[in-house]
Order: C-alpha cells, then structure tokens, then sequence
C-alpha cells in the first residue's frame, strides 16, 4: 500500500493540520513569525534601516541644537563678564558649563534610548505585519504542493486578522470548485464499482484488472478527499 503523504514533506503535511485542539498548548517563537525570511526580512530590514538613519539624524539635529544653544550661553555670560569680578565669573561660567555638558550628556542618552526603543519597536512591528501577509501565501504554497501531490484535502480558512482574506477566499472558493469535481466522479466511480458488483460482473480477465486498476484509483481518490 502507498504512504498516505504522497512524498509530501512533513513540514507541508504539519503547516495546515487544521485547528489547534482546545487545552493544548501552542508556543509562540520568533521563528513561527518569519515563515518567508527572504520575503519578510527585506522589508523589516528596509524599515529597520530607514528608522534607524531617520531617528539618527533627527538626534544629531537636535543635539546639535542643543550644543549651539549652550556655546551662545556661554559666549554671552563670557560678555557679560568682561568689566565684573572675574573670580566670580571664571566660577560662575565653570558651574554652567559643567551643567549645560551635562543636560547636554543626559539629552543625548534619552534621544539615543529613543531611537534604539523605537527600532526595536518597528522591528517587531514589521515582523508581525509582515506575517501576516506572509502567513496566508505560505498557506497556499502547502496547498498548490498537495494538490500537485494529488491531495484535495478541506481548506481551513485564515486567521482572524491576517491580510489577503479576499484573495483567500476566491482560491478557497477555487479549491472547493475543483474539490467537489473530484467527489462527484468519485462517487460515479463508485456507483459503478457498486452495480458491477450487483450485476456479478467477473473480476477475472482484462475486464477484471480494469476493473480492479478502477477501483485503486477510486480508494487512492477517496484518500486524497480525506
């Protein structure tokens, strides 16, 4: 007897098994997320790099800013203190230096905090749309491989939230079309497999083998509608 898989890969046979049962658990791993990585990863890639330069260069801006804004300061406190007690001033100047480099220091870790957060939550972000489109075509990939495998198996419909639900729907509807073609010559096969039988039809002979070779195809269909 031929193996039910049909040389279909195990990954293939397990990516559509239908709904998960009630009580047992599934665990989410970043790698279930990316199951198009040459797909999925160039545009997560794309976004990653785009908000990176972006965010980097709004930063250097605004430190840079910052930093014009303290050297004015600085540059005006030197004028003010030009004709007043120079001690005092070289003091003065020293203390808002220290805190101007130091606002300026604790301006630039918070910007860069920022922007590695807001990467880091692009990058996850675009993961998950990302799968989302990904995860209905690597649906339809499972099923063209077993159809081109001759399986005909119920197709189970998408995720709730997962894009493409049209274009699902319309190969859903497609499959389903082909499908109940397959079961209706199936059970014409089987009708008259049947009313041979009743008419005591002989199995011997050439009559007999095509006959028998009819009713393999018949079980190797039935299986493939299963």
């Amino acid at each position: 007897m031929s193996n039910p898989s049909n040389g279909l890969p195990k990954a293939t046979l397990a990516a559509d098994s239908g709904p998960v049962p009630a009580g047992r658990p599934y665990r989410r791993r970043l790698s279930n997320y990316l199951l198009n990585k040459r797909l999925q990863l160039r545009y997560v890639g794309f976004v990653t790099i785009l908000s990176t330069i972006l965010s980097g260069t709004l930063g250097y801006l605004i430190w840079q800013q910052e930093h014009l804004a303290s050297d004015q300061i600085l540059a005006s406190v030197d004028t003010l203190c030009e004709d007043g007690d120079t001690e005092a001033c070289d003091e003065f100047r020293h203390d808002l230096d220290e805190n101007l480099s130091r606002y300026d220091t604790t301006l630039v870790l918070v910007m860069a905090g920022v922007s590695v957060g807001l990467v880091v939550v692009l990058f996850f972000f675009m993961v998950v749309m990302t799968h989302k489109v990904a995860g209905p075509l690597y649906k339809i990939s499972t099923y063209f491989i077993k159809m081109a495998h001759r399986r005909l198996g119920p197709v189970y419909p998408l995720r709730k939230g997962d894009m493409l639900q049209e274009f699902y729907d319309k190969f859903q509807g497609m499959h389903e079309a082909v499908r109940g073609q397959f079961q209706r010559d199936n059970e014409l096969v089987e009708r008259f497999l049947r009313a041979c039988d009743e008419a005591g039809v002989s199995r011997s002979g050439k009559l007999g083998e095509t006959l028998d070779a009819l009713q393999l195809h018949h079980d190797k269909r039935t299986r493939a509608l299963s």
